[in-house]
């Protein structure tokens, strides 16, 4: 371990499939569904390259902690600094404060690297789409850069006091303890088992272990275990998908590919190909390129063939990589632009410099545009069982389900209505089983907590009307866990389980009242807010320069819990199923705004408080003329 080692064309060769991969995954999912692990093979290269690096040194007492630390940066920093410069000139230009906001709030995370930590936070129910955060691809890179500064100081702690089989052992059981909780967070919080470095780092310990335990192969050998590297690695890029529970198990087949193919050290690897060698060398300008350039587009609503993409992303990436990141002496002036950067992406962060758009109503940010319009706000969840306008006479009716029946509260509220809430966002709890969709970290007993509060509810109001509002096309992705777990009846998916769940209802609740299933409104996901598109219609560039229409419809979206909902009413007397998108749809086109320019929408898919008010009425008035 104490020769100095030699340029590695396997490993750069890995480097150009994994980045590959994650550009073609990040394009489009479906041409190569499990492209998103290109990036836990770039986390083994980096495991085993700062291991060698790091104990090369403390073999040779040539090692220098400050040393390293400033090869990192002089490494990473240089090109993520051009890439958020150009963002922060770009936005100024193009975005309006509420997308220039977000851009300065992840600008700085990025370069304190603790994007992985912002991204976590942000994420939820509510959360702004994912597709239009331009530097969420940084997440990866403040795990690495998290690892960089706890890794050396680790090793140089247990080099000095400990023997090399026990530094060893100490480093394997620190990959397979991050290997458990990754598994363990994944049952109950995704979100901190895919973006935090503890659920991470055991696939850059992988890549440590790669050197850590060497392994003396003959020719033949190498090229076997290289290529068997090379096969899984690929059959996973084809094989797993991004909606599995990749945080487990799953992910252990593309990192130990990785490990194959960087143990066997294959001298003659079929990887060294001049065309993936280049694309090797400038996988790190590529990866920090590609996904500004997708957001870039999907944020205009322009359409990105393919081959534009490609053209885009290699011609950047190109120049990135032989104007700055090859360059490893800028210094002072690159601490500079450093910190001049940073000061920049705060003061954007503030208010997205809202006074480039003259009327103050579009200055609002996603997180008050939200608050401001979100038809629930203010409206207790988390299972609490609230009465509302209590005048001491029986409720109306009792209104359940998820975000979606609490968007209904305000305007129901200011209706003077009397009427029990029962709420629980991104939860579905029924007579036999619950899903709870956003697999919070809070406390997981409130989530099947909640049918028994509604079956109290039915007790105590044994002829009250029933009212069951979900988001019912969301649970479908998730398989509904039995209060019971030793249920004879289970079945494997959330529509299969329904109607035998609604008859159990109608069963617990009675023949005295009646039962009103809503199904959920339109989605927006192909058009940006419409308060966005107005905003930017009051920009320089959009006002003067090239003039921006905003469309005010949307397609309506197939739903296939309508159908479902329809038949299993149908076949009761007392429930009766209500579409919301009678009211809010027309020819198949969806109104974004009423007829005041008012938002229909709050977020992609949650009624605003004016949307909430034409559907409330028209489900109101459904309700009252069935006796």
């Amino acid at each position: 371990m104490t020769n100095k080692p030699s340029f590695r064309y396997d490993i750069n060769g890995l480097r150009a499939l994994a980045v590959i991969a994650v550009l073609i995954f990040h394009y489009n999912h479906s041409l190569l569904q499990g492209g998103f692990t290109g990036v836990d093979v770039f986390f083994v290269i980096s495991g085993y390259l700062m291991t060698s690096i790091i104990l090369r040194g403390l073999n040779n007492n040539s090692f220098s902690l400050l040393q390293f630390y400033k090869a990192r940066a002089e490494r990473i920093i240089p090109a993520l600094l051009i890439i958020c410069l150009i963002l922060a000139c770009i936005g100024y230009v193009f975005f309006e404060p509420m997308t220039y906001k977000l851009v300065g709030k992840h600008i700085t995370s990025s370069l304190l690297f603790i994007s992985d930590i912002t991204f976590y936070n942000e994420a939820g129910y509510f959360d702004v789409d994912s597709q239009y955060k331009f530097l969420l691809h940084t997440w990866s890179l403040s795990v690495e850069w998290q690892f960089y500064i706890i890794y050396p100081i680790s090793l140089i702690i247990l080099h000095r006091f400990f023997s090399k089989p026990l530094l060893k052992v100490t480093i394997l059981s620190t990959a397979i303890i991050s290997f458990i909780l990754s598994i363990y967070f994944i049952s109950f919080n995704p979100t901190f088992a895919f973006y935090m470095l503890p659920t991470r780092m055991w696939e850059l310990l992988i890549g440590s272990l790669a050197f850590l335990y060497p392994i003396t192969l003959s020719k033949n050998k190498t090229i076997i275990i290289e290529v068997l590297g090379l096969i899984i690695i690929i059959t996973s890029f084809i094989w797993i998908y991004d909606t599995a529970p990749w945080s487990g198990y799953l992910l252990f087949i593309p990192v130990f590919g990785a490990y194959l193919c960087i143990i066997a050290n294959n001298q003659k690897t079929p990887l060294q190909n001049i065309i993936v060698q280049k694309i090797g060398l400038i996988s790190y300008s590529l990866y920090l390129i590609h996904w500004p350039i997708i957001v870039f587009y999907k944020t205009l609503n322009i359409p990105l063939h393919f081959y534009i993409y490609l053209l885009l992303t290699f011609t950047l990436s190109l120049s990135l990589y032989f104007f700055i990141e090859r360059k490893r002496n800028y210094k002072y002036k690159m601490i500079c632009l450093y910190i001049l950067l940073l000061a920049c992406g705060y003061f954007i962060s503030i208010n997205g410099i809202g006074h480039r758009v003259q009327n103050p109503t579009y200055r609002v940010d996603y997180k008050n545009f939200f608050l401001q319009y979100y038809g629930g706000m203010n409206i207790p969840t988390n299972a609490k069982i609230t009465h509302f306008n209590n005048d001491n006479h029986s409720p109306s009716f009792i209104l359940t389900g998820d975000s979606h029946a609490r968007q209904y509260g305000h305007y129901l509220v200011n209706q003077h209505i009397n009427f029990i809430g029962l709420f629980d966002d991104g939860c579905i709890a029924m007579p036999d089983w619950y899903i709870d969709a956003m697999q919070s970290p809070h406390d997981k007993t409130i989530c099947p907590g909640t049918y028994k509060k509604l079956q109290k509810l039915l007790q105590e109001y044994p002829t009250t009307n029933l009212v069951l509002i979900m988001r019912w096309d969301i649970y479908n992705n998730s398989s509904p866990i039995y209060h019971d777990a030793n249920a004879t009846h289970k079945q494997n998916t959330f529509f299969e389980s329904l109607p035998h769940e609604i008859e159990q209802l109608v069963k617990i609740g009675g023949n005295q009242r009646q039962y009103f299933i809503v199904g959920q409104a339109f989605e927006n996901y192909e058009e940006e807010n419409i308060f966005q598109c107005y905003a930017k219609q009051q920009l320089y560039f959009f006002k003067k320069i090239i003039p921006l229409s905003c469309k005010n419809r949307v397609i309506q979206n197939s739903n296939s819990a309508t159908k479902l909902l329809k038949k299993i009413a149908a076949q009761y007397q007392n429930v009766h199923f209500i579409d919301p998108t009678q009211v809010l749809c027309h020819n198949n086109q969806c109104s974004l705004v009423d007829k005041n320019y008012n938002p229909i929408l709050s977020d992609i898919d949650h009624l605003s408080i004016y949307g909430a008010k034409i559907a409330g009425k028209y489900i109101l008035d459904i309700i009252n003329s069935v006796k």
